[in-house]
């Protein structure tokens, strides 16, 4: 409340400048004040709406990248609940691994295990046949 107050002080000690120096000139002082005053409240319009616009964009590319690394390490997993609601859960090796579900909003752990297995050799050795 206090920084609505203080920024409405200084817009108006702003406008009230402005009217100040235009009387000056010979112009209309009610008129300055308030086209100074209305020139004001645009122009922090223009402004916060173009700073707003560039947040979201960043926020979005942020976003996106944290997307593309939690693809790098992460897996889809399904609630053992009745619902079997997927996530996807980024995974770390070095620490535990748990999530809420979106869902039952119960705190979910996640075990990961590892395989191991031979490498199939895609070249097969030809059979000659003596006919």
């Amino acid at each position: 409340m206090i920084n609505i107050i203080r920024s409405l002080s200084i817009t108006t000690a702003v406008s009230l400048l402005f009217a100040g120096v235009f009387v000056l000139a010979g112009i209309n002082f009610w008129l300055t004040f308030f086209i100074s005053l209305l020139g004001q409240f645009v122009l922090f319009f223009i402004v916060g709406s173009v700073l707003e616009f560039i947040n979201e964009l960043k926020i979005k590319e942020i976003n996106a990248l944290k997307i593309a690394e939690y693809s790098k390490q992460g897996v889809e997993v399904e609630c053992p609940c009745y619902k079997k609601i997927k996530e996807f859960v980024p995974i770390s090796f070095n620490s535990k691994n748990t999530y809420k579900c979106t869902d039952c909003k119960k705190n979910i752990s996640v075990y990961v295990s590892t395989e191991t297995a031979f490498i199939s050799d895609p070249n097969v050795p030809e059979i000659k046949l003596d006919i």
